[in-house]
């Protein structure tokens, strides 16, 4: 019976430590510093069009909304409304205006991921 509690517990202390590892590694590359260092050894510029500035501000803004989790929260694209339910996604164009809406008083997580095709090359 002892081995059997001996495994049981360092199984619980092996997940729990490496759950502790990634909480603690992943504010550390989710932060604006990381990401621009990355995004100029990527040439992020010359792949989005945007100026450092823009790219800059645009990249703040993403990693502000980049958490995930519950609630359930509204998206609202030019007035068409979507429920998003934990793990639920939503593809959509940025082309009308955009509104996030947590219809709760519970804190809500969500990932927003910005993607652009890559300019061609000539």
């Amino acid at each position: 019976m002892n081995s059997i509690a001996g495994r049981a517990g360092s199984l619980v202390i092996g997940v729990a430590t490496a759950l502790l590892i990634v909480a603690v590694s992943l504010p550390l590359f989710l932060n604006p510093v990381w990401v621009s260092f990355e995004q100029g050894r990527a040439e992020a510029t010359a792949w989005t069009g945007f100026t450092e500035s823009e790219l800059r501000i645009a990249s703040d803004a993403i990693l502000a909304d980049l958490v995930l989790g519950p609630p359930d929260f509204d998206v609202t694209l030019g007035g068409e409304r979507h429920r998003l339910r934990t793990g639920d996604c939503l593809a959509m164009q940025l082309d009308r205006p955009t509104m996030f809406h947590n219809p709760t008083r519970k804190p809500t997580r969500y990932a927003v991921v910005i993607a652009s095709d890559p300019p061609t090359r000539r």
